[in-house]
């Protein structure tokens, strides 16, 4: 009966059993998958190509516009803080914190350049 059961199994099997070494060779092709595709009409190719202009259009227009409003936006706080800062009649704790708020703007632009610099490096 012993015999029987080694016959039909693989030698490859069988050598593993005996030595007791892991499996390895039934999981090699688990990460792969075929596929069998047709070709794209020129039609579709079209589309698909005239679609993938409009996606990258609208990203650069959006993040062009996130870009333009954030600019003015740190604009109007600087120049606001500007205005307080030569104000003659503004009082001096007001005057110290706007000064504060300009001081963290530059230093937050610093540390982007800085920041971008290291990231091209890598």
């Amino acid at each position: 009966m012993e015999d029987s059961k080694k016959e039909n199994e693989s030698p490859t099997v069988q050598s593993v059993q005996e030595t007791g070494l892991p499996v390895i060779l039934g999981n090699q092709f688990d990460n792969y998958t075929v596929e069998a595709k047709t070709r794209e009409s020129p039609a579709e190719e079209a589309a698909r190509l005239k679609q993938q202009g409009r996606d990258g259009l609208y990203k650069i227009l959006k993040d062009g516009a996130l870009t333009v409003v954030g600019i003015l936006l740190i604009a109007a706080i600087v120049g606001s803080c500007l205005v307080i800062i030569f104000t003659p009649t503004a009082e001096a704790k007001l005057r110290d914190s706007s000064m504060s708020v300009i001081l963290l703007v530059v230093g937050g632009f610093l540390g982007f350049l800085t920041g971008k610099a290291s990231s091209k490096e890598k």
